[in-house]
C-alpha cells in the first residue's frame, strides 16, 4: 500500500489505483502536475503550481487552497518518503486534492540517446494536463511494449505533435525547431524556450521528413533533456547527443542548479 495525502489527511491506497489510466484516477475530470525532486531539491515548483491553477481555471475546476497551502502538502509528502530523488504527483479533482510520491530512478544511458516510436493519436484539449487522457496512456503503453522510451503522437497526415509524456524538438542546419500549437506547454519545454539565448523556431515536422533532420531530443519533467537517436527504424544524425542537443543539455543542467526549491 502507498501513503497518499488526500485533502490533507493520510490514507493508504493500492498503487494500481494511482496510475493515471486507472478507474480511480482516470474516471473523474481533473488536472495534475508532476514535480521532480533530486538530491532533496524540488524543481520549478512555482511554474508547476501556476500551470495547475491555470488549467483548473480553464475547465472551471475550483481550487479551495492557496498556493502556499498546497506547497505545504507537497513538502509533507516529500519528507514522508525519506529519499533524495522522487516524483511528486499532485492531482486536483472536484472536492479532492491528492498528493503522493514515487521513487525517481533514471538510467544514465538515456543521455546517450533513446529510441522512440510514432503513435497515431492526439490529445483532447492538448494544452491542458488533464486526468482524462487515456489516449496518451495507450501511447505510453505501446512504447513500453515496443521497447521504446517514448511515443510521438502523430495525425493521419503524419504530422508530429508531441510525446505521450514529453515535448519534441528537432535540429536542422544548426537551427532548433519545435511545434508551437496543439501541444501541452511542458514546463521543461518552457524553460528551454524562455531561458536560453538560442535560435529556436516554430514549425511542423512530418514523419516522411525525419531522414532530413540532423538531431532530435525530447523534454520532460523527470529526465530533463533526452537526446533521440532513433525514431521508428530511422537513425537520427551521426552521433547522439548531437552538438545542439548537447549544448541544451548543458544549459539545462546549469539552470537546474538554481531552480527554485
Amino acid at each position: 500500500m502507498k501513503k497518499v495525502l488526500i485533502n490533507g489527511k493520510w490514507e493508504n491506497k493500492d498503487p494500481s489505483e494511482l496510475r493515471m489510466n486507472s478507474n480511480y484516477l482516470g474516471s473523474i475530470k481533473g488536472v495534475y502536475e508532476t514535480i521532480k525532486v533530486e538530491k532533496n531539491k524540488m524543481f520549478f515548483v512555482e511554474e508547476h503550481l501556476q500551470r495547475l491553477f491555470d488549467n483548473a481555471c480553464r475547465i472551471n475546476l475550483p481550487i479551495r487552497l492557496k498556493k502556499g497551502e498546497i506547497k505545504n502538502q507537497i513538502n509533507q509528502v516529500k519528507n514522508k518518503l525519506h529519499t533524495p530523488n522522487q516524483l511528486i504527483r499532485l492531482i486536483l479533482y472536484p472536492q479532492k486534492i491528492l498528493v503522493f510520491s514515487d521513487d525517481l530512478e533514471i538510467d544514465s544511458n538515456i543521455y546517450k540517446g533513446v529510441k522512440i516510436m510514432t503513435f497515431l493519436g492526439k490529445r483532447n484539449n492538448p494544452e491542458i494536463k488533464s486526468t482524462e487522457n487515456k489516449m496518451a496512456s495507450r501511447a505510453w503503453s505501446s512504447a513500453r511494449k515496443s521497447d521504446c522510451f517514448e511515443s510521438l503522437l502523430i495525425d493521419k497526415k503524419g504530422n508530429i505533435y508531441e510525446g505521450s509524456r514529453s515535448n519534441f524538438f528537432w535540429v536542422k542546419n544548426n537551427t532548433i525547431y519545435t511545434r508551437e500549437n496543439d501541444i501541452l506547454p511542458g514546463i521543461t519545454r518552457q524553460v528551454v524556450l524562455k531561458n536560453y539565448s538560442l535560435n529556436i523556431n516554430h514549425d511542423i515536422l512530418n514523419v516522411k521528413n525525419l531522414t532530413n533532420i540532423d538531431e532530435s531530443f525530447i523534454t520532460q519533467t523527470s529526465c530533463g533533456i533526452v537526446p533521440v537517436k532513433q525514431i521508428n527504424n530511422i537513425t537520427i544524425g551521426r552521433s547522439s547527443p548531437g552538438k545542439k542537443t548537447a549544448e541544451i543539455m548543458l544549459l539545462y543542467y546549469q539552470s537546474s542548479k538554481t531552480a527554485n526549491k
